[in-house]
């Protein structure tokens, strides 16, 4: 490094004139070696690369790739949260499964997942569906379907009034309207909604530049079977809204309707998603392999382990660590369990012969207890509390006494710890 400070020439590593990359310490771009050798020196220095002592070759084929879900960053959030997945430990995944077995049969089916599909997009658009809401109960006027001024229901037409708080804050003393806050809804006032909603699907059909219909309107509109917005299809649509019959429209009726008009308008992509979160597996009755271009029967249920592997692949989506062509991140446990698969001969058994050495366990060493691991760190590191392996080892230790499981590291933890080492770039 002082060298590289004193001189205006470069210093390569041995190893990247042989590999012809940047395999070792980083310090060089990958495309040195295509400028002109003249102003090379020869290396002063080795590094060697340590990759092709530990790990094995990463595999060219396609079964290396860890799978993943593709519902999109938003909907995959929901999807966890939906289940309350954080660790994705054992313990949540057993949950995760009997919150959505509604039935108790030991298997997920179709309408099971789309249920759960439902719920995680809702929560997904959450925060929308309620400003939404919360629109229907602010800015009344009279509105005909002859008059090109109507305001739309969901642009300006709360202009004086602070829809945000109504329902939520109705004696918001900030709110200096004279307008009453208002809480159910009367026929007469759903119908001015009503006619919002078909303004705007007009306008847009109307409009010479095209303008887009908005989603929400159109959903509304579908969810409540309105096309031509007579008085009969908007007493029909008020009776479907009154769902305690009580002639009058409340705050969760509106959310209700909302929800439902949303998840109208995303039920293609559910359908599909739904429909993807089956396909892979091979059905229980159907020795056929599985089949890569998805033309097999979708199958009718998934079993505990086959949903488990879909929650295993929703956590790459979400968290899975990047692939590169020697190293790949260690982001989540698939991805330490495929660095344990590359682990040379020579590293398993020096891994090996320490957790022997340091377990106390019969037969040949089956556990190490927080204690031996402290003992492993003092001789290694020459103190606790340093290191990578410390905060792996404590990783573990901690999530097993979470999970009430007995607080020790087994031999395939103890290969997890030093992948999650190897992934860190430590080594």
């Amino acid at each position: 490094e002082n060298s590289r400070r004193r001189h205006s020439h470069t210093l390569v590593d041995a190893a990247e004139l042989a590999y012809g990359t940047n395999v070792c310490d980083g310090d060089y771009g990958e495309n040195f070696l295509q400028t002109s050798t003249t102003s090379a020196r020869w290396p002063t220095y080795v590094v060697p690369n340590l990759a092709s002592l530990l790990l094995l070759p990463l595999e060219d084929d396609a079964g290396t790739q860890l799978p993943r879900t593709q519902f999109g960053p938003q909907v995959a959030k929901g999807l966890a949260e939906t289940l309350d997945l954080a660790e994705y430990c054992e313990f949540e995944m057993d949950r995760a499964f009997e919150s959505i077995d509604q039935d108790g049969n030991g298997c997920i089916d179709q309408s099971e997942i789309q249920a759960l599909l439902e719920s995680a997009y809702v929560a997904t658009y959450g925060r929308q569906i309620e400003e939404e809401r919360d629109k229907f109960f602010t800015g009344f006027q009279s509105v005909t379907v002859d008059n090109p001024n109507a305001e739309s229901l969901w642009g300006s037409f709360t202009s004086s009034t602070n829809s945000a708080s109504l329902i939520d804050n109705p004696n918001d003393s900030t709110n200096t309207s004279n307008q009453t806050s208002i809480t159910e809804l009367t026929r007469e006032q759903i119908s001015e909604k009503l006619i919002l909603v078909q303004q705007e699907l007009i306008a847009a059909t109307n409009s010479e530049a095209g303008v887009s219909v908005n989603t929400t309107a159109q959903g509304l509109a579908d969810i409540l079977g309105l096309v031509n917005f007579g008085k009969q299809e908007i007493d029909e649509a008020f009776d479907r809204m009154d769902l305690d019959g009580n002639n009058l429209i409340d705050v969760n009726e509106i959310q209700t309707l909302v929800e439902s008009a949303y998840l109208s308008i995303y039920g293609p992509k559910i359908e599909e998603q739904r429909t993807r979160f089956f396909r892979g597996f091979q059905s229980q009755t159907n020795t056929a392999p599985t089949d890569p271009g998805n033309t097999l029967p979708t199958q009718s249920s998934l079993t505990r382990e086959q949903f488990t592997e879909q929650l295993w692949a929703l956590q790459q989506e979400l968290e899975g660590g990047t692939e590169g062509s020697e190293l790949a991140e260690v982001r989540t446990e698939a991805d330490a369990q495929r660095m344990i698969r590359r682990f040379s001969p020579l590293l398993r058994t020096a891994l090996d012969d320490i957790f022997t050495h340091f377990s106390t366990d019969e037969p040949n060493g089956s556990t190490l207890t927080p204690e031996q691991v402290d003992q492993f760190l003092i001789q290694t590191n020459g103190a606790l509390g340093r290191g990578g392996t410390h905060i792996h080892t404590d990783a573990y230790f901690r999530r097993k006494q979470k999970a009430s499981q007995p607080v020790v590291l087994t031999r395939q933890d103890w290969y997890g710890v030093f992948a999650r080492e190897l992934g860190d770039g430590n080594w």
